[in-house]
Order: structure tokens, then sequence, then C-alpha cells
């Protein structure tokens, strides 16, 4: 997936998330980050 998302956007670098919980109903949340070039 950030793959993708690197090529279609050009973003030079990729910043990728995870956050997670077990209180009431387990679940994960991925957070895919493009960051434009030149971007410091």
């Amino acid at each position: 997936m950030a793959e993708a998302v690197r090529e279609e956007v050009g973003a030079e670098r990729m910043y990728i998330f995870s956050f997670g919980s077990n209180q009431g109903n387990a679940h994960v949340q991925w957070h895919v980050v493009p960051l434009p070039p030149g971007t410091p």
C-alpha cells in the first residue's frame, strides 16, 4: 500500500504508523503518510 501511494504522489519518504487498542473492541489502525520531496 505504501509503495503504491509513494508512486502516485511522488513522495520522497513514507511514514507508516500503527495504533492499536484492546479496550472494548480490539482493533488496529494503520496510517500511511507520504512526505513530499524537500520536506525536512
